[in-house]
């Protein structure tokens, strides 16, 4: 350790443990989200503090409470200012849960500590400190809304303290109660994957999935799937076979006779399909998304039109939409023996509310993007045939483009996030535009 006597600025510190970099980027994103939410200034500042704090370390946070407790982290160099500091071991202090006020606002009420009690828990469960249950983590996987964690057996999801119009998870008790509802929904198509819904509690020791101490977050837990045998894997391996469609084709077909419909009128439903396309729209022609506007005004009014000039055609599928999936895309299906599906769309039934044909057709936007062009057709012609549930192609194109749009836009709403990838999400919008096939006027 260097002499405590001696100054902030003339610590000298060995290279930091890669880890450690990780960590510090993670609190600077958190940092970046607060100030675009106008949190106060002391979080944004605590999170910035935090991250410098753990540039300085030479050891991982886990690592130093695992050998010294927590005092090993009090005797670090402070590179802040007191507050910031205290602060930002807060976040990433793994064995010290504080349950006291900052400012006068609960922990658990606030979006910015329920942000650094996040980052708290992701740091502890990606490492070997925090392990889950009786397995050590093997990889961290960090999506949009979520952390998963996998072990060799098991995968564990954390919702990250989010909120949209949706959704809100900025309390431990939304996030317990959005875990049940996806355990409860997930089942319906992957009973044999989705275990539980387990705590996370924080003791003298750190944060831990099993043992005692207060309880801090909610996993939802699942038993891991064969990566190559998930479909967008297979159909890279170019390793999909007629009898699995047949199998898929068959669950499918259960699940939606069985799925709660939505009790839409043909008026209602037209509208719904409307709205939605207008908006997208309105979205997809701003400037600053950079998309070619000949290509999306095309989609769009061609899209538009057929829906306006076939509203018989459509209205007829109104008393067969229902409780769906949501998101049935390739990464989703894993071909076992009795194919299962996962992770559907479980933060609004509004958005579940799917004609099978529908959804049938994403599934098919989904493959051609991977390169398959035989995959969403075979599916559907098997569909057809054992639900007796048959449409136009002119349909079926419609809902591809629809789901298009769909997609195009919440690539480009993605584009608003802090740090985002510009380039990326455009490139993805441009994709889905690309991809639909508008039905012939």
């Amino acid at each position: 350790m260097p002499d405590p006597a001696c100054s902030a600025a003339e610590v000298r510190l060995p290279p930091q443990p890669a880890e450690n970099l990780d960590v510090a980027r993670v609190l600077g994103r958190i940092a970046a989200l607060l100030e675009a939410q106008e949190a106060s200034s002391f979080h944004v500042r605590a999170c910035h503090d935090a991250a410098a704090q753990v540039r300085q370390l030479r050891e991982p946070p886990p690592q130093i409470v695992e050998q010294r407790g927590c005092a090993g982290l009090e005797q670090l160099p402070v590179v802040t200012e007191r507050r910031g500091a205290l602060a930002g071991r807060r976040i990433v202090r793994g064995g010290e849960h504080e349950c006291g006020r900052q400012d006068g606002v609960s922990p658990r009420e606030s979006l910015p500590d329920a942000a650094g009690e996040s980052a708290a828990t992701v740091l502890a469960l990606r490492t070997a400190a925090g392990q889950l249950g009786s397995e050590a983590p093997i990889e961290a996987i960090e999506t949009h809304l979520s952390w998963v964690f996998l072990t060799r057996c098991h995968a564990y999801k954390l919702k990250k303290p989010a909120r949209s119009e949706h959704f809100d998870y900025t309390t431990v008790g939304a996030r317990r109660a959005a875990c049940e509802t996806e355990l409860q929904l997930n089942r319906r198509l992957a009973a044999s994957v989705y275990l539980g819904v387990v705590p996370v509690r924080c003791n003298g020791t750190g944060r831990h999935v099993e043992g005692n101490g207060e309880i801090v977050d909610w996993l939802l837990k699942m038993r891991r799937l064969p990566r190559d045998s998930m479909l967008n894997v297979c159909i890279q391996r170019q390793a999909v076979s007629v009898g699995q469609l047949m199998a898929l084709a068959q669950v499918l077909t259960r699940f939606y006779a069985a799925a709660p419909r939505a009790g839409w009128s043909g008026a209602e439903y037209r509208r719904t399909l409307a709205a939605r396309l207008e908006s997208k729209r309105a979205l997809l022609t701003l400037p600053r998304h950079e998309l070619d506007p000949g290509l999306v005004r095309s989609v769009c009014e061609q899209t538009e039109r057929w829906l306006e000039r076939h509203v018989d055609e459509v209205a007829a599928r109104a008393p067969l939409v229902r409780e769906a999936h949501g998101d049935l895309r390739p990464e989703h299906i894993c071909l076992e023996a009795e194919p299962v599906i996962i992770d559907c769309l479980d933060f609004d039934r509004q958005l579940r509310l799917l004609d099978p044909l529908s959804e049938l057709a994403f599934l098919d936007l989904e493959c051609r993007r991977l390169g398959n062009d035989w995959i969403g057709p075979q599916l559907a012609a098997s569909y057809a045939r054992l639900a007796g549930d048959a449409a136009s192609l002119e349909l079926q194109h419609f809902y591809a483009s629809y789901h298009a749009l769909i997609r195009a836009g919440l690539a480009v709403s993605r584009t608003d996030e802090p740090g985002a990838d510009l380039d990326k999400w455009r490139a993805r919008a441009r994709s889905y535009l690309e991809f639909a096939t508008p039905p012939a006027l």
